[in-house]
């Protein structure tokens, strides 16, 4: 998959592999971004308690968390047009589709 030495589930040390934990015991897949980071135990510790951190926030639920990095991405991207979602229908995407800087 990647050419670093990343820790597979399999293969992951006892403190890439408690994180891990969190995804098998749910019996799903451990996310690749989440695999090339242990290329760096200390930096998937990291990154991992942010994951906690938002999983786990009182008001920013999941839903909430991806309007806001919709609404990021459409900032940065400039024009962003999904017809027939909710937003259109409510007036929040009324820009005409164009192209778009992030393809």
């Amino acid at each position: 998959m990647f050419l670093l030495k990343y820790q597979t589930p399999e293969q992951a040390s006892e403190g890439v592999a408690k994180i891990y934990d969190h995804f098998t015991r749910k019996r799903s897949p451990v996310p690749a971004p989440l695999q090339l980071m242990s290329i760096s135990p200390g930096l998937l510790k990291v990154f991992f308690e942010q994951i906690t951190y938002f999983m786990n926030h009182e008001a920013l639920s999941f839903p909430m968390l991806a309007a806001i990095r919709f609404l990021a991405a459409q900032e940065v991207c400039g024009n962003l047009h999904l017809r027939g979602t909710p937003g259109r229908r409510r007036g929040f995407l009324d820009r005409r589709p164009q192209p778009t800087k992030c393809t």
